[in-house]
């Protein structure tokens, strides 16, 4: 009877892309780009003779509910009796140490160095329900990540964070928070020199946030949140919602709580009610985040 071998499926497989260190993922692709387009030329004929070929990068995206429980560091074993020290993480950890490093000042050529891992944050979706928290993590480098653990398992137990988990906090705005998402974004351009290979250099030039939070509210509630700050402006005033805005999940060291800070002041573009039969009356708050250095994780 034909068996498939062990090798050709994801579980018996472990992301990595530090030394020591191991990523749970639910869903990982890696794509490699290498843009290329038709050179149309007086040539004698309407077929494709030349191409234009440009740089080489890969793009990789990583997606998983975020976890807790997980105990570091913990023995890896290869099954024959060897045993290594490995770090567990999650995509949340993942984001949060990117954003940590890729947000600050750059000084140093290498990825690697400068980073700690050898791929950047390209964007990042989080959603935040009841049911579940998840991050999709879409990231950019000049290599390719190889699955770095093969048939190596460690005694680790974990769950998915749920709702009582997880806080997110908006500003002033109090209520009964139904579900959250944030969407952040880094503005990469990819830099080429005269005499250089193929890869880029990567520039990293700016980063935003936006996102948006629904809640169950009373009809008053909603001329409440229309005429909070930062919902409409003054002649000659800066109106903001202030206050944090901020998504603490429970799962890091010794349980403590792992925050993705957003800034401390936001504009709330669009407020909107739904009032459906049989349903919970809600509204959905967006937001666009003054989201600086300040803001992030210490």
């Amino acid at each position: 009877m034909p068996l498939l071998p062990s090798k050709y499926l994801s579980n018996w497989w472990l992301l990595s892309l530090a030394t020591n260190t191991a990523f749970i993922a639910e869903q990982f692709n890696q794509s490699k780009m290498q843009d290329t387009s038709p050179k149309a030329l007086i040539q004698g004929d309407i077929g494709v003779h030349v191409l234009d070929i440009a740089g080489l990068y890969f793009n990789q995206t990583i997606a998983s509910p975020v976890l807790v429980g997980i105990n570091n560091p913990v023995s890896l074993s290869n099954g024959n009796g060897a045993y290594s020290s490995v770090n567990y993480y999650d995509n949340f950890d993942l984001l949060l140490n990117l954003i940590k490093y890729q947000f600050q000042p750059v000084y140093d050529t290498s990825i690697t160095n400068a980073i700690g891992y050898p791929v950047l944050l390209k964007s990042a979706q989080i959603q935040v329900s009841t049911d579940a928290v998840r991050a999709t993590l879409n990231l950019e480098s000049d290599t390719a990540i190889a699955p770095a653990y093969f048939g190596q398992s460690a005694n680790i137990i974990a769950r998915t964070a749920r709702f009582y988990d997880t806080t997110f906090t908006f500003g002033v705005i109090q209520g009964r928070v139904l579900s959250g998402d944030i969407s952040i974004t880094v503005d990469l351009e990819k830099v080429y020199f005269l005499g250089q290979g193929q890869s880029p250099y990567f520039a990293i030039k700016g980063y935003s946030v936006t996102g948006n939070i629904k809640l169950a509210i009373e009809p008053v509630e909603y001329v409440t949140l229309i005429n909070l700050h930062g919902s409409f402006e003054r002649y000659g005033e800066l109106l903001v919602n202030t206050g944090l805005v901020q998504l603490a999940v429970a799962g890091g060291d010794a349980g403590a709580d792992r925050i993705l800070n957003l800034g401390t002041a936001s504009v709330l573009p669009k407020i909107e009610m739904s009032m459906q039969q049989g349903s919970i009356i809600t509204a959905q708050v967006d937001f666009t985040s003054y989201f600086n250095r300040e803001s992030l994780p210490k």
